[in-house]
């Protein structure tokens, strides 16, 4: 369920803020009522009220990267210059870091140079905290 006295932003990490419930927007789409940040442009967005983006659109798909959920502090990744580092983790967490800035590497894992599903080459950096 929903803090609405805590920051919000849908799962993918648009900011999100609350405006109120009680909208109707169609069937299946309400009554929480949202202004999602699109690269600085306030979107209005329709959710259920736990934030999930509605049924009718979301298809079988349990979650969506369009569902409104609670900013957590569980990982601060600060990218500055091009660069990624991770500030802060909760304990048991690990997280991995792609950059796919690699073109002048050569493909070869001891590099640390590998290549994805989709055949782009990135080098992968892990963090863990236990």
């Amino acid at each position: 369920m929903l803090d609405f006295s805590k920051p919000m932003q849908t799962r993918e990490g648009r900011p999100a803020r609350f405006i109120g419930r009680g909208f109707w927007n169609g069937p299946g789409c309400g009554p929480l009522l949202f202004a999602v940040d699109c690269d600085g442009v306030e979107r209005l967005a329709f959710r259920e009220e736990d934030g999930r983006y509605p049924k009718c659109y979301r298809g079988g798909e349990e979650q969506s990267m369009w569902d409104i959920v609670n900013v957590g502090p569980d990982v601060v990744v600060i990218v500055l210059g091009g660069n990624a580092h991770v500030a802060q983790m909760i304990l048991g967490m690990s997280v991995e870091i792609r950059d796919y800035d690699v073109e002048a590497f050569s493909e070869h894992p001891e590099n640390g140079i590998l290549r994805d599903n989709h055949g782009r080459l990135y080098q992968c950096s892990h963090y863990s905290c236990s």
